[in-house]
């Protein structure tokens, strides 16, 4: 017995559907006979189907083709298949042309579809999260009011550079108070992690993001990864030592620069400054993560390094989910051998929708009473 999920491109002559039109089936296949290739897989195909690709729903990869209608003696409940290898060679070009006449929406609705059962069906338990910014610029939250000024003044300041730092700490002082870190509150995203981390479904979660919100979250901190550092320890970049945060977040508060009592430099939180060195925590915990079979990215768009290079420093093969509201990375998620799914749009909805999806609504709900005394 070989159990593998694939689906059937096919030309329904049928009169409900569009003349030319490509369609698509889906099903399991259920039993192979070795000695003529014959597959019997629980899906019919309707009419018309003879001498279409069938291609497998994990990589895309044509495994025969479509030669027989459904057999009786099988209650019309499957499909005759047969998979001579010449006839998928003959039949290259139209096996092309039908994928492309698949559109992205098809596309989404079959992986989105296939994604949804394997996660059902328990194909995933070591989840990795990727936290980008765009989690705090949400329209959820309270952090910025202007994403445009922000990128602005970081850009015209050079604030997060060490060499400016050190020349005018003045700079980034005035920076951290315009942020207001201390009013922060988590939102849904991190509630959604903390989900899965109380599931015993996450490694861990590596995030961009230096507020810690994370831990307000009640996210255990050995569970996170902060990549660019964080904001609730300190340090003077200049010899190296610690540095009391309560000393640098009053000289934030008052505006005046708290200086290194050993050195004289100036100190600042252990937010990752060009020109610093990552936390060493970031490459120990990447070289844990081999096993991982499913990486949850949001609110970022992939593209700075290391960061966006944990897929391939991580399981190259494990499958990628990511919530956004513009398209991410270098991911071909149109394509239907790429194990990647991109879930544009609004993403509470489509947190909510997710969960509903895959039976875990109102286990969550119930979550979040209980331990934030909220509602989704």
């Amino acid at each position: 017995m070989n159990k593998k999920s694939i689906y059937t491109l096919h030309y329904p002559k049928s009169k409900s559907s569009e003349e030319g039109k490509a369609a698509v089936s889906y099903g399991i296949l259920k039993e192979i006979n070795l000695d003529d290739y014959d597959i019997i897989h629980y899906c019919y195909t309707d009419l018309g189907s003879s001498g279409s690709p069938i291609l497998s729903l994990s990589n895309n990869k044509v495994i025969g083709i479509h030669k027989e209608e459904s057999r009786h003696e099988y209650n019309n409940k499957g499909t005759f298949l047969k998979f001579p290898i010449n006839e998928y060679l003959e039949n290259k070009n139209l096996i092309k042309n039908k994928i492309k006449e698949l559109s992205k929406k098809e596309i989404y609705e079959i992986k989105y579809k296939e994604f949804i059962k394997d996660f059902k069906n328990n194909k995933f338990s070591k989840i990795l999260f990727m936290i980008g910014g765009g989690v705090n610029f949400s329209k959820e939250s309270i952090i910025f009011k202007n994403k445009k000024d922000y990128y602005k003044q970081l850009n015209d300041k050079n604030i997060f550079m060490l060499d400016h730092f050190l020349k005018k700490p003045e700079d980034f002082y005035e920076f951290m108070k315009s942020l207001n870190l201390d009013k922060l509150k988590p939102n849904i995203y991190y509630k959604f992690m903390n989900f899965f981390v109380r599931k015993n479904l996450v490694k861990y979660i590596f995030t961009q993001n230096v507020d810690g919100l994370e831990i307000k979250a009640k996210i255990p901190h050995e569970k996170v990864i902060f990549v660019h550092g964080n904001a609730f320890t300190g340090h003077c970049p200049k010899c190296q030592k610690s540095a009391n945060i309560d000393k640098i977040n009053e000289g934030i508060e008052k505006q005046k620069v708290y200086y290194c009592p050993t050195c004289g430099g100036p100190c600042k939180p252990n937010t990752v400054f060009f020109g610093e060195t990552l936390p060493g925590e970031f490459f120990q915990k990447i070289e844990e993560c081999k096993d991982i079979d499913l990486i949850i990215a949001i609110g970022t768009y992939l593209t700075v390094s290391p960061f966006s290079n944990i897929p391939e420093l991580t399981n190259k093969k494990a499958y990628k989910l990511l919530f956004n509201d513009a398209e991410v990375g270098n991911y071909p998620y149109d394509n239907l051998e790429e194990k990647s799914l991109l879930i544009l749009g609004e993403n509470k909805t489509n947190i909510r929708n997710f969960l509903n999806d895959i039976n875990l609504l109102n286990e969550y709900l119930d979550f979040l009473q209980e331990e934030y005394g909220e509602e989704l």
